[in-house]
């Protein structure tokens, strides 16, 4: 994260107020992830993902967000700024 209030999403950087859901699918196509590999690296089901993608659940376990954020090379207070607070 930076000074300003960004994170880098490479090649974006996004304000961080900006939903946890677009951030896990635009790091995800960054790195040219499906969902289902995704998933298979977090180690949770592909259903799962979807649901934390698609917003229908806001604020996973900590062990499920932190499993996410390694998946995806992100700090999980980047990923998810409500498990870090």
């Amino acid at each position: 994260m930076t000074s300003e209030g960004t994170v880098t999403i490479f090649p974006l950087t996004m304000k961080r107020r900006s939903n946890t859901k677009h951030l896990i699918t635009l790091r995800r196509k960054a790195l040219k992830l499906s969902g289902y590999r995704l998933a298979i690296k977090a180690g949770i089901s592909a259903q799962h993902l979807n649901a934390i993608e698609s917003g229908k659940i806001q604020m996973p376990r900590v062990d499920v967000a932190m499993r996410i954020a390694d998946a995806l090379d992100m700090q999980v207070a980047d990923l998810f700024p409500e498990v870090a607070a």
